[in-house]
């Protein structure tokens, strides 16, 4: 089985033809009686748990390169961390959330479910099937790739609309994830935390409700002082940035007041 490059344009344009001819094709087929029987049963009564664990475990692929796609991802440590602070719990990272519980569970069905499709795609060239055949798999291959991807990205929002709402866009930019052993990995957690370190900063400096009231009374009409500012740019614990939106506000007062005086004499 292979993966093209996305860094090479002959490999993009064979890519891109490829998946056109694909779009074109619409295979008509038959099931028999007997087979469809046997599906409907396996759907509708289900089957048994100890013939689906033998299913599961009948074939075990070993990839050449990015293992990491079969391997169903557990939550990391930092959101874990940020989830029990929300939820003032102490639960495992199993439990501390339960349609995270779920869908991990369900990813572990998904994943046994490309096992089968990955050693069907291995053999193409070996048996030498036909061109249906090899695009039957490859369909198929396409179809669970995406079923996953879905699941993946529906446990991400789930964790980060709790803990980080504010970041929700960061989801959107695919290169954050390699797949593996963590839901989310490093790239996409340093991330989070550079904006979420620049919110922060942008809120410390954010003048509050608190100082702009503080301007307003420092600044009346009837007792605007110039010396008052000056005397907060030096000695007030407050951002001098703070201090010096005081000392504009009233110097533009004054030239208020003073308009009003040359009106009157005029």
């Amino acid at each position: 089985m292979s993966y093209p490059s996305s860094s090479s344009s002959d490999s993009s344009s064979s890519s891109s033809s490829s998946s056109d001819d694909e779009r074109s094709k619409i295979v008509s087929f038959s099931f028999s009686r007997a087979q469809s029987t046997s599906l409907a049963k396996w759907v509708v009564t289900g089957i048994g748990s100890q013939r689906v664990k033998d299913a599961r475990e009948s074939f075990k692929p070993k990839l050449k390169s990015k293992e990491g796609i079969l391997t169903n991802p557990t939550l990391d440590e930092d959101l874990y961390t940020e989830l029990k602070a929300l939820k003032r719990s102490n639960a495992s990272k199993a439990n501390i959330d339960p349609l995270e519980k779920e869908f991990h569970k369900l990813s572990f069905r998904v994943l046994d479910l490309a096992k089968p499709l990955i050693y069907l795609s291995s053999r193409q060239k070996i048996k030498r099937k036909s061109k249906k055949d090899v695009f039957a798999i490859r369909t198929a291959l396409k179809l669970w790739a995406s079923l996953y991807h879905d699941i993946l990205a529906t446990r991400r929002r789930n964790i980060v609309t709790q803990v980080y709402p504010n970041f929700m866009s960061l989801l959107d930019d695919h290169k954050l994830f390699k797949g593996g052993d963590l839901l989310f990995g490093p790239a996409f957690v340093n991330k989070l935390v550079g904006h979420a370190k620049a919110q922060s900063t942008l809120q410390q400096i954010r003048p509050s409700s608190n100082v702009l009231k503080y301007c307003d009374v420092l600044c009346k009409p009837q007792g605007c002082c110039l010396a008052t500012p000056r005397v907060i740019l030096l000695f007030s614990p407050i951002p001098s940035c703070f201090a010096i939106l005081l000392l504009d506000k009233c110097v533009s007062t004054l030239k208020y007041k003073t308009q009003l005086l040359q009106s009157e004499i005029l």
